[in-house]
């Protein structure tokens, strides 16, 4: 009778511990941001892009100049780098 009582225990345990991890998992998922968000917000944000551009290109200094071959297949980067220019001109 005592092992009954503690798997009863151990899975009313699991089950909470199950719903509390869902929930978590749903409010993480409703309050995520996306890439398209990120550039959304610095195309809107001049100044923002701006101070963001100056360190990327700072920081990527290395990487593009000896692995361009990394940085090309850097999606989100290419389509930052081509808004700052269409926005910058």
């Amino acid at each position: 009778m005592q092992d009954s009582a503690l798997r009863q225990k151990i899975a009313e345990k699991m089950q909470e511990y199950l719903r509390l991890l869902k929930a978590k998992t749903t409010s993480i998922e409703a309050n995520k941001v996306t890439e398209s968000q990120v550039l959304e917000y610095f195309k809107e944000n001049p100044q923002i892009r701006k101070v963001y551009k100056g360190y990327f290109d700072k920081e990527f200094t290395h990487i593009k100049a000896n692995h361009p071959d990394i940085v090309k297949s850097w999606k989100y980067y290419q389509e930052f780098e081509r808004m700052c220019e269409e926005l910058d001109k």
